[in-house]
């Protein structure tokens, strides 16, 4: 296998037969190099690592949101919760500088559940 240099593909580094290339030159060196040789038999061991079970069992693992990450995202959930809600309120009040007057948006039971301003 001849595959570029890439943090995505860091996996493969551990087996031998894998040939990594940086830019056009070098990849035509790995594919030399590929084209002259016959690839070294793979492991069982290496095997199983390649198996679907293994790299479905990585998926989960990477899958995984540790306490840390979970307790920063229900702090930025709330953040985002305390943003929106002063959004909310403040879009209650209206400021019309020129006139200098405010407004208050009134919301309740009023006639046919109307929202009226004041």
């Amino acid at each position: 296998v001849i595959i570029p240099y890439h943090p995505s593909n860091s996996f493969f580094h551990q087996f031998e037969n894998c040939l990594f290339y940086n830019d056009k030159k070098s990849f035509m060196i790995q594919l030399q190099k590929a084209l002259s040789c016959s690839p070294p038999n793979i492991s069982n061991e290496s095997l199983k690592i390649l198996s679907w079970e293994a790299a479905t069992t990585r998926c989960i693992y990477a899958s995984v949101i540790s306490k840390r990450d979970d307790a920063k995202n229900k702090r930025l959930e709330r953040t985002k919760e305390r943003h929106n809600i002063r959004k909310a309120i403040s879009g209650l009040f209206s400021n019309n500088m020129e006139s200098g007057t405010i407004s208050i948006a009134s919301f309740g039971s009023m006639e046919g559940n109307r929202c009226e301003a004041v």
